[in-house]
Parts: structure tokens; C-alpha cells; sequence
């Protein structure tokens, strides 16, 4: 510490509590000087002793917040940029630096230096280990990036100064983790998957799987982006300004306002820094909204003439996807950059999507009692789905497309199209009453009925053996199943394992139940 005890050779000693007996100085030379000036006496009179304690590791980092604004000088950007608003950091060093820049900061700033911080999470591997050299479990995130092989990662152990036996030790444990190395993942998927995990106070368990997942869902937005482009007329230009127009139709209006609410979500995520929310909130807008319902329904509108419905779906399909880069952009720069660059532009003023401004809620994009009805729709479009599954083996190898008949109190007049689409059939007859005989039913709720009529498309003879063999097989799972449960050493099995066998246990019930249920069409079709 560069604080010197003073005093002059005719004093016998110096009483070092009083602060008087105390210079600080950048050099010996300029602590007597000082000194000389306190005491009144010649340099060659002064005796020094220099206070033998070291300042901390982290005391510069403490002057941080204003040190770097060119304090002590009252500089412009001392007066512009403190104090600031946000300090991202470890809770690991909250009392080395959080604290210390706080009172460093009152006590010469007299105010705070910050007023939130946030802190971010501590990376652990799969198994929530701490990553360490010995285990061999460190992760290097341009491995991730740019791929690895498992030779590649015993490679670099002898890189990290272990003895050859930690060495052995630690290739198997990555043997076990990574025995395939590691995928080439890509810089966006690895920035999506950190902040996926983001929640605040909770150490990421760092999967790379889950790496692997993000890297297929950019592939996903990649090629849904690529179909949709090849869908815009050889003559489009992006309008400035976008409005609902007449012609646009439900499903144009229902991903407007999913859209909408994907960007009120992320903001308010964003606000209090929960990112592993935000995270999901673009990744279900994306993958389900619009490519799942949006994209699939559209595929016959934009296949067929060129013609004012076209053309409002076209408009819609550019501002969504346009829109929904500028939210994605934060979380996954480059393929956001790299997809923004081929749209056609709404101005020429626009350069870069960085430059772009980030998108806010649009008031009119609003329409939730509209989303409440395809929520209705899609409930039937699985049960459609779930009723065919059934016999999904018999209508494959019929090479034809079932119809079917919605029995229904409700007005879904004009949902057949969306219906047929989604669901992967024929025909679609929307009707207020009347009962099917033939036709398999599956019940939606008190109001809808679905029947599908698979007469000429499957032999119910044939149907009928195949789900008895299949109800048998899974009868006999169901039976194993149980003696592993009634097994007396069940109760010791681990509590995550267990509850797996007793869910696995009850999807066999239900299976079975609905098996059950089509034999039994199957066989009436026969009378």
C-alpha cells in the first residue's frame, strides 16, 4: 500500500493512529517531500516506513465503475455514462467485487455505481459436475461450435499438464459422455441453447444434445425460410407500412396475432431478464405456430392461382417472417443476419438487420377470441389424427386419403381446408347433425363428433387380426411391466426411473383401451 508512517528523526516515535503521521504518495521521493511540508523540517530529517499490508486482489476492480471514466479528472464521460444501469457477474465474487464497487462508489462517488445486477449462471456438465481437467469433462464452447471427434478431445487432455494416469482416467469419462466426439453445432445454436438454460440463481447442466436440438431447429427455420422465399412473386416488393386487409384470411389474421404474442412475451421476458423463457417463447412461435399450422396450411393457397387471397397470404408471409428475424436476432445473430440479407427490402435506408429497429406489439394484430378458435380447431385436427392412427398401417398401404364428416353445434364453417391440410386427409364435410354408422367416431367434447369413413380403404377383416395381435403383444408388455413393479425391490429403484415405468405403464392401459375399441369397430363393420 503505498501509505507511509512519518516522522522526523527528533521525534522518538509516531503514534500511528493519528492520521496526521500519514502520507500517501506515488514514490518514496514524493512521500518525504510531503512529509518535510507536515513536520516543518528538511527532507534529509524525515524517517519513513512504508505500511507493510498489500491491497486486495480485487481493489482496482472496485474503482471499475468511474475509474475507467478517467476519475478523478470530472471528464464528459464520467458525467454521460455514471452511474450505470445494469452489471452482469457471477454470484461466485458477489463480496469480492459486487460489494466492494459498491462502497468504493459511495464512499468517492457518493452514489451507487449500478442499479440492478444480474446474475448470470454457472456452466456444469450434463450431470451438474463441475467441469474440471481430471474428469474430463470440460466443454469447450468452439468444440461445440465447430465439432470434434472423441480422439480430438483426448488429444487436448495431454494439453492440460496431467499426469499420465489422470490422463487414462479422464479419456474414459469422455469416452462415456462424448463416445461419437461432439457435433459441429454452430455459434448460434450454442448462443440459443446458453440462454435456453438461463434462469436466474440455477447453474446450467450443460446437455449437448440440447445443442444439437437448437442446431436442427436453425436447419428448420433455414428451409421453412428458403420455401417460403420460393413462394413470393417474381415481382414482390415489401410495402413500408403493413395493414389487415379483407381479403386476408383467419389463418392470415391468427398468425398475426401469434406473432404479437410471441413479441409481448419476449419483451416481458426480456424486462426481467428470464431469457430461457424468451427463449421458448420464439422457439414454440417458430416451429409450431409457424411452420407446424401456419406454413402446412398454407402450402395449397400459395400452389394455387395468382389471385387477390394469394396475394394478402403473401404480404402476411413476408412481414411475419421479416418480423420475426428482428426478434430472433439477439439470440441467434448470424442466421438471422445471413436470412434478413435475402428478403427483399422494405427501403434502402435498411442496411442490416442489426441496425433495424426491434419489433413492439401491434395493437390491430390483437385477436385473441380468433385464437381461441383454432385452439378449438387443432384439438380436432388431433383427433382426427388420433383416430386414424390407429389404423394409420391399413390407410399407407391404401395409398388413398380418408374422408371425413365433423358433426358439430359450433360454426366452423370455412375451417375445412385448414382441417384437411393439418390433419393429412381427404375431404372435409362440416355438418350441425346426424350419426354415421360404419365410420369410426371419436368424441371431441359434448358439442363435436369426428367420424372417419375408411369403407374401401381398409380390409376390417384384416384390421381386425392385426389389432388383436397388436392388443396381445401389448398386453404381454403390459404384464412384464407389472411384475417388474410388484418386484419387492421396486421401491428402492430411483425416483425418476420409477416414475417413468408407472407413466409408461399407464400410456400401455390407454393404448390398449383404444386397440380395444377399434377391434371392436372393426368387427361391426363385418356384420
Amino acid at each position: 500500500i503505498p501509505a507511509y508512517l512519518i516522522k522526523s528523526k527528533k521525534e522518538k516515535e509516531a503514534d500511528e493512529f493519528d492520521m496526521k503521521n500519514w502520507v500517501v504518495a506515488r514514490s518514496e521521493e514524493e512521500a518525504r517531500k510531503k512529509a518535510a511540508e507536515i513536520k516543518g523540517v528538511n527532507i534529509e530529517d524525515i524517517e519513513l516506513k512504508q505500511d507493510p499490508d498489500v491491497l486486495d486482489t480485487w481493489f482496482s476492480s472496485g474503482l471499475f465503475p468511474f475509474s475507467v471514466m478517467g476519475w478523478p479528472e470530472q471528464t464528459k464521460d464520467l458525467e454521460k455514462y455514471f452511474p450505470g444501469e445494469l452489471l452482469e457477474t457471477g454470484n461466485d465474487i458477489i463480496f469480492f467485487w459486487v460489494a466492494r464497487m459498491v462502497m468504493m462508489s459511495l464512499e468517492l462517488m457518493d452514489c451507487l455505481p449500478f442499479k440492478e445486477v444480474l446474475f448470470h449462471s454457472i456452466v456444469r456438465d450434463a450431470q451438474g459436475r463441475k467441469m474440471s481437467k481430471s474428469l474430463g469433462n470440460i466443454i469447450d464452447p468452439i468444440d461445440v461450435i465447430e465439432g470434434i471427434s472423441l480422439k480430438g478431445l483426448n488429444d487436448k487432455l495431454y494439453t492440460y499438464n496431467l499426469p499420465e494416469k489422470e490422463c487414462v482416467i479422464a479419456a474414459e469419462g469422455q469416452k462415456k459422455d462424448f463416445p461419437n466426439g461432439i457435433e459441429e453445432c454452430g455459434t448460434d445454436a450454442m448462443r440459443f441453447a446458453l440462454l435456453a438454460y438461463m434462469t436466474q440463481g440455477h447453474d446450467i447442466n450443460l446437455d449437448i444434445n440440447r445443442v444439437v436440438g437448437y442446431r436442427n431447429f436453425c436447419n428448420k427455420l433455414w428451409n421453412a425460410f428458403k420455401f417460403s422465399t420460393m413462394n413470393f412473386r417474381k415481382d414482390f416488393k415489401a410495402q413500408e407500412t403493413f395493414e389487415i386487409k379483407k381479403t386476408n384470411s383467419r389463418l392470415d389474421q391468427w398468425i398475426l396475432h401469434r406473432l404479437n404474442v410471441m413479441i409481448t412475451s419476449v419483451q416481458q421476458w426480456f424486462k426481467s431478464y428470464e431469457f430461457g423463457n424468451a427463449t421458448q417463447a420464439i422457439y414454440s412461435f417458430w416451429l409450431y405456430d409457424f411452420c407446424d399450422v401456419y406454413l402446412e396450411a398454407s402450402k395449397g393457397i400459395f400452389r394455387g392461382p395468382d389471385n387477390e387471397r394469394r396475394r394478402a397470404a403473401e404480404e402476411v408471409l413476408y412481414n411475419v417472417i421479416e418480423i420475426g428475424l428482428r426478434v430472433l436476432h439477439p439470440f441467434m445473430p448470424f442466421i438471422t443476419e445471413e436470412l434478413w440479407q435475402r428478403l427483399p427490402r422494405r427501403n434502402d435506408k435498411e442496411i442490416s438487420i442489426m441496425v433495424t429497429s426491434y419489433p413492439e406489439p401491434i395493437k390491430e394484430f390483437n385477436n385473441p377470441a380468433l385464437d381461441e378458435e383454432i385452439k378449438y380447431i387443432y384439438t380436432i385436427i388431433k383427433g382426427i389424427r388420433s383416430l386414424n392412427g390407429i389404423y394409420s398401417q391399413a390407410i399407407i398401404t391404401s395409398k388413398q386419403k380418408p374422408k371425413c364428416t365433423i358433426v358439430t353445434e359450433r360454426d366452423l364453417e370455412g375451417y375445412e381446408f385448414i382441417i384437411s391440410s393439418l390433419a393429412g386427409i381427404g375431404e372435409v364435410n362440416i355438418v350441425k347433425e346426424g350419426i354415421y354408422k360404419g365410420s369410426p367416431m371419436h368424441v371431441v367434447d359434448n358439442s363435436t363428433r369426428i367420424y372417419s369413413h375408411l369403407a374401401g380403404i381398409i380390409d376390417y377383416k384384416q384390421e381386425a387380426q392385426r389389432l388383436a395381435g397388436k392388443k396381445e403383444q401389448m398386453e404381454k408388455n403390459l404384464k412384464d411391466l407389472e411384475l417388474k413393479i410388484n418386484d419387492v425391490h421396486f421401491d428402492k429403484t430411483p425416483e425418476e426411473v420409477k416414475k417413468t415405468i408407472l407413466e409408461k405403464k399407464q400410456s400401455l392401459i390407454e393404448e390398449i383401451k383404444l386397440i380395444h375399441q377399434a377391434q371392436n369397430e372393426c368387427l361391426e363393420m363385418l356384420h
